[in-house]
């Protein structure tokens, strides 16, 4: 089984639960490396799946100005996948057309289609 993505975490004893009561735990230096193994596959796999998506056109909702640049937009995909693209005059919450041209780690990176290039482009 393959996810395109994954939130991970190691396990941590809860009081009250069956799994507190056993006498037996993992150390936690073997719960830190299981956990770093798995984020590093994890990895792999999301960024192959991102990769599938450049060369198409996303619709994208226009979130928050990015973290590394204020010249920048970051947005999430219907599918939840983040999207950073220059800005133009989109404002916040608008949904606009962002043809995919990079993946790095967990994100996409493109451009904004203005909707008489997505005409142009279907015909």
């Amino acid at each position: 089984v393959v996810f395109d993505r994954a939130f991970m975490f190691k396990y941590s004893s809860r009081p009250g639960t069956k799994a507190a009561e056993y006498t037996y735990q993992i150390d936690e230096n073997i719960k830190q490396d299981r956990l770093e193994r798995l984020i590093n596959l994890q990895q792999t796999h999301t960024l192959k799946a991102n990769q599938r998506h450049i060369g198409k056109v996303l619709k994208v909702m226009v979130e928050k100005e990015s973290k590394k640049s204020p010249t920048q937009w970051t947005g999430r995909t219907e599918g939840n996948m983040g999207v950073i693209f220059d800005k133009n005059d989109e404002q916040l919450r608008d949904i606009v057309d962002i043809l995919i041209q990079d993946a790095q780690g967990i994100s996409l990176f493109g451009n904004r289609v203005l909707e008489k290039e997505l005409v142009h482009e279907i015909n």
